[in-house]
């Protein structure tokens, strides 16, 4: 089963971010692919806030930083991608060294 969820801005790493995105995700939050977010598109839930993609195995520790786990994520090398929601973080100035809530999608 795929879902579709839309955010405000989407990291793909803590230099590169997408504004406005769509992602579909299969079961587990793994990624299938991302898009701008053009028009309305049916059966897309609208969750907003940040969406962070992180290589899969990569598990944010409770109350981790998002400059924190870039540094472990630098430590991996996987394929494929999953999508984390990230509480806690501004939409125009995030400092990436606080404390932030992480949920997996889906």
């Amino acid at each position: 089963m795929v879902k579709r969820y839309a955010c405000h801005v989407l990291y793909k790493s803590a230099e590169e971010r997408c504004l406005c995105q769509v992602v579909e995700v299969e079961e587990g939050g793994r990624l299938l692919r991302y898009y701008p977010l053009s028009q309305e598109q049916p059966c897309t839930e609208w969750l907003g806030g940040v969406f962070v993609l992180l290589p899969a195995g990569l598990i944010p520790l409770e109350l981790e930083s998002p400059e924190s786990v870039w540094q472990r994520c630098q430590l991996t090398t996987h394929s494929e991608a999953v999508v984390w929601r990230v509480e806690g973080l501004s939409l125009s100035e995030p400092d990436f060294s606080l404390s932030c809530r992480w949920k997996r999608l889906f």
